[in-house]
């Protein structure tokens, strides 16, 4: 039986001489039916020319798309999907590095489950100390069954917040329309992971780690823009808002409902207050606040007080955000 097309989409902005090790990693895996995508997000060095050498002797198949505008990395992720001609998609980072099975260990687990999605788990690489840190999908060793892991999630038992430890079956993906959205340059995966977790109905894991995700400190998208932790506030909040405005509308459980709706979407408003004051950005707290005029915000809210028991902490800030408002701001404030 031939072993079904994998094909592995690779965003790439500006970072050519990263990317090889990132590529020649993609090619040493040891699964044969494989196709690597490589798009060029409009980079402004060499890339392009750098990939091109990389693939052609490598013996995979490969495409190398570029386009002259640097649009972000949701929308050059989604051109990849579009290109990829794979039963499976996967995601790489173009300064990571997979583990040699780690497209066979996934595939593998996604055929023998019939799995929409599979996941692995990763590790950090920090490159000024030269140290690697498993990361952990689950806090807990309770492992869910494979239509459980929403669920799972909504009890705080498991992460998800990537997209390059997992493997997507390309016609899932088709039939729920899940894309990136190219509104957010950044916590893209957090909105992404929670739209295909909502939508899955079998969900599979590999207890392996098989992805290393590189800590440069100097050049990564994700750190250049956590200097600005406000920003990536709001964009995180968009990310959640709108992730949990899908799993309403995918799920029947009504404990996840509850949990999306009393909690998940609450903590995300607040989020955006709290990261506000501690950065002295009053603008910004105020213009957030004028969204509490409206009563059923306020409800919504004050709705909080149903997971009191479970998680107190963001009833006590809801509240404090309701009733004193300049209080809260004065108390979180680092200024």
């Amino acid at each position: 039986m031939s072993l079904p097309l994998v094909s592995v989409i690779v965003p790439i902005y500006n970072r050519a001489n990263r990317s090889i090790a990132t590529l020649q990693s993609i090619i040493a895996q040891d699964y044969e039916n494989l196709e690597i995508i490589v798009v060029n997000d409009g980079s402004t060095d060499n890339l392009s020319e750098v990939a091109e050498e990389v693939l052609k002797n490598s013996g995979r198949v490969f495409k190398n798309i570029r386009y002259e505008k640097n649009r972000g990395v949701s929308a050059a992720r989604n051109v990849g999907l579009e290109a990829a001609e794979g039963k499976y998609v996967c995601f790489c980072d173009s300064d990571d590095l997979l583990k040699k099975n780690f497209v066979s260990s996934l595939c593998k687990e996604a055929e023998e489950k019939n799995a929409d999605l599979v996941f692995c788990e990763y590790q950090h690489y920090y490159e000024k100390e030269n140290r690697f840190e498993p990361r952990h999908m689950f806090k807990t060793k309770f492992i869910p069954a494979s239509n459980k892991y929403l669920l799972a999630w909504t009890k705080k038992q498991i992460t998800l917040l990537t997209v390059w430890n997992f493997i997507y079956k390309k016609e899932f993906l088709q039939e729920h329309s899940l894309k990136f959205c190219e509104a957010l340059p950044v916590c893209e995966d957090v909105e992404f992971s929670h739209k295909v977790m909502a939508c899955a109905s079998n969900v599979s894991y590999v207890n392996d780690i098989l992805y290393t995700y590189m800590i440069h400190y100097s050049d990564q998208i994700s750190v250049e823009y956590g200097r600005n932790e406000i920003r990536m506030a709001r964009y995180g909040a968009l990310a959640l808002w709108r992730a949990g405005r899908c799993i309403l509308r995918q799920t029947n459980d009504k404990s996840i409902k509850n949990y999306i709706f009393h909690v998940f979407i609450i903590n995300a408003f607040i989020m955006q207050l709290t990261l506000s004051a501690e950065h002295g950005d009053r603008a910004y707290y105020d213009l957030k606040l004028k969204n509490l005029k409206h009563k059923k915000m306020r409800r919504i809210i004050l709705s909080s007080i149903k997971y009191f028991f479970k998680d107190p902490e963001i009833f006590f800030k809801a509240l404090m955000v309701l009733y004193c408002p300049n209080f809260y701001y004065r108390l979180r404030s680092k200024k």
